[in-house]
């Protein structure tokens, strides 16, 4: 058996050349039986090889054909007549071929001519023994063929008569049965299609489109019998069948309700159906189109009887056509919003020229732009979202590329009421309605809409009950619907409804199997709604302050960083502008914001913040980002644009923090100035603004806005805590001043309300309570300040490695920034926390170092509350009566130590090695108290109480002058003038017993800290560790340095510390020492601190120094509190070991102001810039107690004057300023004689620093420094006090470090003037109880020991030597010989007055 037409083709060519007419009479009938296998069949393939093997080759005799075919026996009568058609249709296309080849090969015939002819006479033959008809050769062959077998006369002849009879039978109408010409039939077809009942299942559409009125006279029931009744009219009449589909279309278009019956609808070809339908569509191109056929089309194609793509061809305009007209029209409108604000002179008409028609493009787009009636395709997806067939709609949708559909109002309105009706059973629960009338939650049924109907086919649309479920149906209406649905403000408002109870009746979502975090689809799907359509729709619409709170609902209830990162989408495509409704909305807003900014001032603030109100309520970003721009050039409007912002919405106030953040984190501006030192402009403004901004309004959430400054932390950009710093000032009232007075400085021992009093002179801490506990609140609720503190201690370590800039005056500022900005935060969170809550927000010191990589006296800083707090605590516990020791016993205090020492880890903090020399509970000890704890600020105590009586005073007294009621002054309310004055005197009154509360607990305090210093300093040296200079090495190391130069108050406390372990005569603790390795070379710390650090280091060495020059005063003092402690031994080898005496002291101190004079030139005389300057800081500083001699002011002199005509400014500025300072304290300064109190210096007693050193062009000798004065200008010390009058040499009390301790009041027989070292044993020794144990005297001597007896006159006065020490009288440098000039009586006289009011 043969398969194939290929296979059958080979065996008839192979029988060809051996012929045997019974096996191709076999291959032919088998042929015949073999079915088509997708190509050729396999009998026409058969005979088409026999007839090329006659016509082609000649291998074959075409009688041989003949026989064959004709042969009756060979091949059955049923299979002819297929054979004389396939022989018929293999003649047409032999004689194709062959005068297609005949053509091609023109003078070089590819075969023999005789192919022609063979074809003809086969043909002939066939036809002579019938195995072909004449009929079917005339319908199938060509004329000239039938020519040449005669067949015909004239080919010409015979193709007209061919074209005739086609015509006739294919373009003549056979029927003549139209409307008009045969009523009958089509008659009683309308007759039926009237007796149509409308479906069962139908119901409304949603959108209330209109379903028609029923016009059966009959009430039938069943469509069935209608149906049966039109076929047979069309078979019966013979009715047209298109005509009939026309008219039937005509009756459901009359009443839709019919449609449902798709039995109707089946009776026609299908593939007629659109064709009809979008005939009536091209009917109405040029007349306005009927809502009832873009209805009927739309119930068509939602039970799918007609497919959208054999519609639309349809239609009209086309799909490219409308894309290119809405693309056009967009762009029109786009540079249309382009020129709002634009003032173009040029676009106006000319003047002279009033008739000349206006050529603006308002009327072109008017005309060109294409209305929504005459666009066919727009009309059909309004009538199938009216239809509510939201799948065949979002087909079309996506079919019109290009075309925004809800930018027609037809659509949008459809849109519209389509998606409320798919909320709306999920909205009748939340409605106000419901929520006042609890029975109105159940309401109507809800309806079904046609795409629920059993004939239609069901629809992915419903009705869902709850909220979350009814948006996430709604949501891709709503996205279609986009900024759109700003003209449908219920819709929004329901949207927005829906939206917030979706958020409240969320339930936290279970964890996702493999541990990842779980996801909230409700505020995903709530994003998606808000991002899509609520945003972009307020942004578009009037103002109107309904709709902005109903936002607002559900926006307050997502995350900031959700509505951050929906107000930064809205604003990009704000920025975008590829929409021109949203690039309108952002030219015309720009455009009111800067008309209401150019005419802002001080004085309409009250009226343009309501106008600022109105246009914040739709486009907050656009406002806000214009007047932030505005704010960063001109800084002066930041005050009236705060002011102005009191009307504002919550959410306005959001987004204003978002723009803030987005224009803070802009990567387009430098935060330095050109000259890479300063900080920009732009950045002082904007965080001068935040500052104010919180304050004011301190609803505003703070937590975006402190969790970009801990990120900008993170990364590395030291300059944002500027931010954080203004934040703090102005929120807490918390300013940390750069340049303290001594007034200032001396009330930092004080507590907080002593410290406000003073330091707040701007009055910047009233009415900060509210502000600073939202500020806590932001703090504490999620967790930013453990996480402030380390950042911004590591950014003070890392800044130097992290700032890529050469200037070391910027790295400097970088660290001092962030030194001032965790002071203000640590001292806000001490002041705001309760203890046990800022205790719960640290690990231990400990971590901060080892795990953190925080450098120790910033862990201690940030955690001495805490360490105050544990130690009270502990305390406490041991004070119980169960315990039995009274509270602040030293037993009690030291057991505390010991425990903070193991609860904080203290021995993590330095390398164990160093705690075999240091001992812990020194190091615990001094960096856990401060100077509130060894420090009672006394007279400032009761300086600021005075100060506030005073206040009170003159507020008793006011008396309102006379004409106040007259002129400007009727202005002022006489009763609020009075309440104003009522309030203050009472926050005066409740000042004073604040003060007077505060000074009795550090009083408790103060004594409790000494009795624990005092128990507990006798461990605080080893003996073995004590025979080197080791411990103090390590102590100034690791205790001194880095705390003297941390802050002010931190540079007294390591002063006063000092003389605390000295006055307590802590054992192997030698002062001398730590003296002399502290002043031996300070150029080094100098070199080393930034400005603020080099100010406090000079505070610090103007606190020791003046210690010294105490101690140095006389020798009876000296005697009381130095030769009587152990801190002055020479060896600690020995029990009873010697004591450096008076001469030695007096020689050594000389030594080391030289040394400190060295160390300062040095520094001036430096090329680096930044140890000269820090040189000068330190020098300020030190004004009162150096240089205390003239010849060292001399070369200081020198130094400074050349450093007046630096280039530098800064410097010259400096410079001149610290010159002004020692040409006013020139007169003052004592003379070497004066200075070393009559001791003489030896060359053996000179420092070895000032033999070794080389005198220069611009720096003296070390010898020059120590010459000696003329023999005539010296006086022995015994002669100078006898010379000295009582008048003008009686002594003031030294001021020391503590207030509060006891003045020295030497004992009976004491206050005459003593020579050195040969009076010692006739005078009396100090008495302890008197003296307090060493400690030093008071400035002011106080009331009970105002008739105690004076000391000594031998002595330098705290104010850099005023009087000379006791040489004040006539003498001075020159008394020595008798000798009185008017300059010395008036120095006599104005130090007498001096010493008198300071006495006084």
């Amino acid at each position: 058996r043969l398969s194939g037409a290929m296979a059958v083709a080979a065996s008839i060519a192979a029988l060809a050349k051996a012929w045997d007419a019974s096996k191709c009479a076999s291959v032919l009938r088998a042929a015949a039986d073999s079915p088509p296998d997708g190509g050729a069949p396999p009998l026409k393939a058969a005979l088409h090889a026999l007839c090329a093997a006659v016509v082609n080759s000649a291998e074959l005799d075409a009688s041989e054909v003949v026989a064959l075919l004709s042969d009756h026996s060979k091949i059955p009568d049923p299979l002819r007549p297929r054979l004389a058609s396939d022989l018929c249709d293999i003649f047409w296309f032999a004689g194709l071929q062959i005068d297609a080849e005949t053509r091609a090969a023109h003078d070089a015939p590819t075969r023999d001519g005789g192919a022609k002819a063979r074809l003809l006479a086969l043909i002939g033959a066939l036809l002579g023994a019938g195995v072909v008809a004449v009929d079917q050769l005339k319908a199938r062959l060509d004329p000239e063929m039938l020519q040449e077998l005669s067949l015909i006369k004239d080919q010409a002849d015979f193709h007209k008569a061919q074209v005739r009879m086609n015509t006739r039978a294919l373009y003549t109408q056979q029927k003549y049965n139209l409307l008009r010409e045969e009523s009958e039939g089509y008659s009683k077809l309308i007759t039926e299609l009237a007796e149509l009942p409308p479906a069962p299942a139908w119901a409304a559409p949603p959108s209330g489109m209109p379903v028609g009125l029923s016009t059966s006279t009959r009430a039938r029931a069943s469509a069935e019998e209608v149906v049966a009744n039109v076929r047979s009219l069309i078979g019966y009449f013979e009715l047209d069948p298109n005509r009939v589909l026309d008219l039937v279309l005509e009756a459901l278009e009359a009443v839709p309700a019919r449609v449902g019956h798709t039995s109707l609808v089946r009776l026609f070809n299908p593939r007629y159906l659109p064709h009809v339908l979008g005939f009536k569509f091209q009917f109405y191109k040029t007349e306005p189109m009927p809502a009832s056929l873009y209805n009927l089309a739309a119930l068509l194609l939602r039970q799918r009887s007609v497919s959208l793509e054999a519609l639309l061809p349809h239609l009209s305009p086309s799909l490219d056509e409308m894309a290119a007209s809405h693309a056009a029209q967009v762009s029109k409108a786009l540079d249309a919003a382009k020129k709002i604000g634009v003032i173009s002179l040029g676009a106006a008409p000319p003047l002279d020229d009033p008739h000349e028609p206006n050529t603006g493009g308002g009327a072109d787009e008017a005309d060109e732009a294409m209305p929504a009636a005459e666009l066919q395709p727009i009309g059909l997806l309004r009538a199938l979202l009216a239809n509510g067939d939201w799948v065949t709609a979002q087909e079309l949708i996506g079919l019109m590329e290009g075309v925004e559909a809800a930018s027609f109002p037809p659509v949008a309105e459809a849109l519209g009421q389509l998606t409320e009706w798919v909320i709306a059973k999920a909205y009748r629960a939340v409605s106000p309605a419901a929520l006042l009338f609890p029975a109105a939650r159940a309401g109507p049924p809800a309806s079904t809409p046609p795409a629920a109907s059993s004939a239609a086919g069901p629809l992915p649309l419903s009705q869902p009950s709850s909220p979350a479920e009814a948006l996430r149906c709604a949501l891709p209406m709503l996205q279609q619907l986009g900024l759109h649905l700003h003209s449908r403000p219920l819709l929004y408002a329901q949207v927005c409804r829906l939206c917030a109870a979706a958020l409240a009746d969320e339930t936290r979502p279970a964890p996702p199997a493999d541990g990842g975090a779980p996801v909230s689809s409700v505020s995903s799907l709530v994003e998606g709604v808000a991002a899509s359509c609520l945003l972009p729709a307020l942004v578009v619409s009037r103002a109107n302050p309904g709709r902005v709170h109903e936002l607002w609902k559900v926006l307050e209830q997502l995350p900031y960083t959700v509505r951050y990162r929906l107000y930064g989408l809205i604003h990009a495509r704000l920025e975008d502008s590829s929409h021109p409704m949203l690039a309108s909305a952002r030219a015309s807003t720009a455009e009111e914001t800067k008309r209401m900014m150019r005419r802002l001032s001080k004085d309409n603030v009250k009226q343009y913040g309501r106008y600022l109100g109105k246009i914040t309520h739709c486009n907050p970003s656009v406002v806000f980002d214009t007047i932030l721009g505005q704010i960063q050039a001109y800084d002066n409007l930041i005050v009236p644009v705060v002011d102005m912002m009191r009307y504002l919405t919550a959410m306005s106030f959001d987004m204003l923090t978002y723009m803030l953040l987005s224009h803070l984190s802009s990567p387009s501006k430098s935060r330095l100035k050109d000259d890479g030192l300063n900080v920009s402009l732009w950045m002082q403004s904007l965080s001068s603004f935040c500052g104010n901004l919180y304050k004011k309004y301190p609803n505003i959430e703070l937590v975006g806005l402190l969790q970009y400054i801990t990120n900008a932390l993170k990364s590395g950009q030291g300059l944002q805590l500027l931010v954080l710093r203004d934040l703090v000032t102005k929120m807490a009232g918390i300013d940390m001043l750069e340049d303290l007075s001594a007034e200032q400085l001396q009330a930092q021992a004080g507590g907080e309300t002593l410290r406000s009093c003073v330091t707040d002179l701007l009055g910047i801490a009233k009415n900060t309570k509210r502000s600073s506990m939202r500020l806590k609140d932001a703090l504490q609720k999620h967790g930013l300040v453990a996480p402030l503190f380390l950042l911004i201690a590591q950014q003070r370590s890392a800044s130097v490695f992290l700032t890529d800039t050469p200037h070391l005056k910027m790295l400097g500022e970088l660290h001092d920034r962030c030194q001032e900005t965790l002071e203000q935060l640590q001292t806000f969170v001490a002041s705001t926390f309760t203890p046990s809550e800022y205790a719960s927000l640290l690990p231990p010191v400990g971590d901060l170092v080892a795990s953190y990589g925080v450098d120790p006296e910033v862990a201690f800083f940030i955690a001495r509350p805490v360490l105050v707090f544990l130690e009270q605590k502990i305390v406490r516990k041991h004070s119980t009566p169960e315990a039995g020791a009274q509270p602040g016993a030293p037993a009690a205090v030291v057991d505390a130590a010991g425990a903070m020492e193991a609860s904080q880890l203290i021995r993590r903090v330095l390398p164990e090695a160093s705690w075999d020399v240091i001992s812990p509970a020194l190091y615990g000890t001094f960096w856990r108290l401060s100077l509130y704890d060894i420090l009672v600020p006394v007279e400032r105590y009761a300086d600021e109480m005075r100060r506030l009586r005073r206040q009170i005073d003159e507020i008793e007294r006011y008396v309102t002058p006379i004409g106040s009621m007259m002129g400007a002054a009727m202005d002022v309310d006489p009763r609020a003038a009075a309440a104003k004055r009522k309030r203050e005197k009472e926050r005066l009154q409740t000042n004073i017993e604040r003060l007077k509360v505060e000074q009795k607990a550090q009083e408790e305090r103060h004594a409790t800290a000494m009795a624990g210093l005092k128990a507990s300093c006798a461990s605080w040296f080893a003996e073995q560790g004590n025979r080197s200079a080791e411990p103090i090495n390590l102590f100034l190391q690791h205790c001194i340095f880095p705390r003297c130069v941390f802050s002010p108050a931190d540079a007294v406390f390591c002063a006063e510390f000092v003389r605390m372990t000295h006055s307590q005569g802590t054992p192997y603790f030698s002062t001398l020492q730590y003296y002399d390795k502290l002043l031996r070379d300070t150029s080094v710390h100098i070199f080393s601190c930034t400005e603020r650090q080099a100010a406090n280091f000079g505070r610090f060495l103007n606190e020791s120094i003046k210690l010294l020059i105490h101690w140095k005063s006389s020798e009876v003092v000296y005697r009381a509190e130095c030769i009587r402690l152990p801190g002055f031994s020479v060896s600690f080898t020995k029990a009873d070991a010697k004591k450096a005496s008076y001469e030695d002291y007096i020689k050594v101190v000389f030594k080391w102001f030289c040394k400190i004079l060295k160390s300062l030139v040095n520094c001036l005389e430096s090329k680096e810039y930044m140890e000269v300057r820090n040189a000068l800081h330190v020098l300020t500083r030190i004004i009162d107690v150096f240089p205390g001699m003239r010849k060292l002011c001399e070369h200081l002199e020198r130094k400074v004057d050349a450093l007046r005509s630096e280039e530098r400014k800064d410097l010259q500025i400096q410079a001149s300023q610290y010159y002004t300072m020692l040409q006013k304290i020139k007169p003052k300064l004592l003379t070497q004689e004066q200075f070393c109190c009559g001791f003489t210096m030896k060359q053996a007693d000179r420092p070895a620093e000032a033999k070794a050193a080389k005198p220069t062009a611009n720096a003296p000798a070390a010898e020059e420094v120590v010459k000696e004065e003329p023999k005539a200008a010296q006086t022995p010390p015994r002669a100078a006090d006898e010379a000295a009058s009582p008048a003008s040499s009686k002594p003031t009390a030294p001021s020391p470090l503590n207030p509060a301790a006891p003045p020295f009041v030497p004992a009976p027989g004491a206050a005459a003037p003593a020579r050195p070292a040969k009076r010692e044993r006739d005078e009396p020794a100090a008495d302890p109880a008197t003296n307090g144990g060493g400690t030093t005297e008071s400035k002011r001597p106080r009331k009970e020991d105002a008739d105690a007896p004076p000391p000594p006159p031998a002595r330098v006065e705290r104010r850099g030597g005023e009087g000379g020490g006791g040489h004040s009288g006539g003498g001075g440098g020159r008394g020595g010989d008798g000798r009185t000039d008017s300059a010395g009586r008036d120095q006599a006289r104005d130090q007498g007055r001096d010493q008198a009011r300071d006495q006084a």
